[in-house]
């Protein structure tokens, strides 16, 4: 059984963040994925399982939080909107979790230094190093990996929800279009597929 608060349904989830004042932000990237099944698809696919440790970006209303901290994940969420932060304080609080409200990226060239001693800790209590498990925001999502791969030595593997052309880049083959830097730089880390696809009528 579950030692997090109840779960909460969509529909509770988008009317209290309403009542808070909460609006998506198209800058930001938000969008929310409260399908379960797809959730915990991610979950499997990223191959974590309990005590690992997880870096989250972009935790939102805290649905794939919750899920990683079920299975037994020690999980470290960044999420930037200060409105989403106080949510995921009252509804997914949890020894397992640390929340840090701030950009991932201080700026395009630097992840945020808070973040960057929170990996610093979590790999010191483990020797496994991190995974990086998200539904990662448009904007982000390619610099931010690159800084991963090319800097941390501690990131082991990854699990995340992309565009479809993000992923189409990250996994393209040599003498194609969509070869590139960010190709070159993922194939350091290991070989990646492609492992499902989520229509877009499946995000709010």
């Amino acid at each position: 059984m579950s030692d997090l608060p109840a779960p909460r349904s969509r529909f509770e989830v988008l009317e209290e963040l309403r009542h808070l004042g909460f609006r998506f932000d198209q800058k930001r990237g938000q969008n929310f994925l409260f399908d379960q099944n797809l959730l915990r698809a991610l979950i499997r696919d990223a191959g974590v399982e309990a005590g690992d440790r997880i870096l989250e970006v972009g935790a939102g209303a805290g649905t794939l939080t919750r899920l990683l901290l079920e299975v037994g994940c020690h999980v470290t969420s960044v999420e930037i909107d200060p409105i989403l932060c106080n949510f995921l304080r009252t509804h997914v609080s949890h020894p397992r979790l640390q929340l840090i409200e701030s950009d991932v990226l201080e700026s395009k060239n630097r992840i945020a230094d808070a973040v960057l001693t929170a990996l610093d800790s979590m790999t010191a209590a483990a020797a496994g190093g991190f995974s990086l498990v998200a539904n990662l925001p448009y904007s982000i999502a390619s610099p931010l990996v690159a800084m991963l791969v090319s800097e941390r030595p501690d990131l082991r593997q990854m699990g995340v929800l992309v565009q479809r052309e993000v992923a189409d880049r990250w996994v393209a083959s040599p003498g194609t279009r969509e070869y590139g830097t960010a190709t070159v730089l993922l194939s350091l880390l290991g070989a990646g597929r492609i492992s499902r696809r989520v229509a877009a009528h499946a995000f709010v």
